[in-house]
């Protein structure tokens, strides 16, 4: 019996994810709150994932330090926004003047509205989002 498919064409496969462009506007929602790291309004440091404490097993906010004093205009204008609309944890200052910021991700983003999880919770977070 011969093949009802032709010759040399591949069969088009359904994609296990509908492909809605949920991922690209997450990669620029992330990219557009990362920005004042990006730009270094805020300062960045090496690795902005979260950090893992073993004692506990659950993720948390990682930081990024500065002094408000040394921040450029739009740095400053960007930690206004980012305390005043609470948009990330900003620690008060230690007695050295040195300010912590959770880095501009939106993983350290959900984990400072929700709180810090298991891994296994953040990555559900995520994929929801």
């Amino acid at each position: 019996a011969a093949s009802s498919s032709r010759p040399g064409r591949r069969r088009h496969r359904r994609p296990l994810l509908k492909d809605d462009g949920a991922a690209a506007r997450a990669q620029f929602l992330n990219y557009a709150y990362s920005a004042p790291q990006l730009l270094r309004w805020i300062p960045i440091p090496r690795h902005r994932m979260p950090a893992f404490d073993a004692r506990t097993g659950l993720v948390s906010n990682s930081y990024a330090t500065l002094v408000e004093a040394e921040l450029s205009r739009p740095g400053r204008a960007t930690l206004w926004l980012l305390r005043t609309f609470r948009l990330a944890k900003v620690l008060p200052p230690d007695e050295s003047g040195v300010t912590r910021v959770s880095n501009l991700t939106l993983i350290n983003l959900s984990l400072y509205w929700m709180g810090p999880c298991r891994e296994d919770v953040l990555c559900t977070r995520m994929l929801a989002f």
